[in-house]
């Protein structure tokens, strides 16, 4: 059987970092119904990435999650469900 399966490609999202007193913000732009996840690593050797808080659900706005600077260096990455 002969067929063709469309699959959209991921989203390209940018995760911008801030500092706002003694917080890192990362702000990342948000569509309504998926879901955000933002998880961070202290080395890139680690085994896992450690979940940052609870998901937030995208309403096509700028969210923002926030980090207290504890660690002399941080590793994220945003994931999109």
């Amino acid at each position: 059987v002969n067929f063709f399966q469309l699959v959209p490609l991921p989203q390209s999202v940018s995760l911008t970092a801030s500092v706002s007193g003694t917080n890192i913000v990362l702000s990342f732009p948000t569509q309504a119904g998926s879901t955000y996840t933002v998880y961070y690593k202290n080395n890139l050797t680690d085994s896992t990435w450690t979940s940052l808080g609870a998901s937030v659900s995208g309403d096509g706005s700028i969210m923002s999650v926030l980090d207290g600077i504890s660690e002399s260096h941080r590793f994220y990455r945003l994931m999109i469900q």
